[in-house]
C-alpha cells in the first residue's frame, strides 16, 4: 500500500486507514522504532491484557486452588499497577 506524508505543522505524518487501525487492534498509542531504514509501529500492549481470560480458565481447571496457595506471601510492592 502505498500512502502519502501530509503536513503537520512543521512535521510529518501519515494517515492509518481505519479498516488496518481495527485489524491491528491498535487504540490510541503506538510504539515507533526505526530499523535501518524500516520504520516500525506497532500497537502497545497493555501489562494485564489477557489476565482475566487467563484467571477464569485457570478457575474453571482448578476451581478448588486458593490464589493465597498460589501466591504465598508475594511481595506486590515491586509490581506494576
Amino acid at each position: 500500500m502505498n500512502i502519502k506524508l501530509i503536513r503537520i505543522g512543521t512535521s510529518q505524518g501519515i494517515r492509518i486507514p481505519k479498516p488496518i487501525i481495527e485489524q491491528c487492534k491498535i487504540e490510541d498509542e503506538l510504539d515507533l522504532r526505526v530499523e535501518g531504514k524500516t520504520i516500525i509501529l506497532q500497537p502497545i500492549k497493555k501489562a494485564r491484557e489477557n489476565w482475566e481470560r487467563y484467571a477464569k480458565k485457570a478457575v474453571a481447571e482448578y476451581p478448588e486452588a486458593d490464589i493465597d496457595d498460589v501466591l504465598g506471601d508475594e511481595d506486590f510492592a515491586d509490581w506494576q499497577w
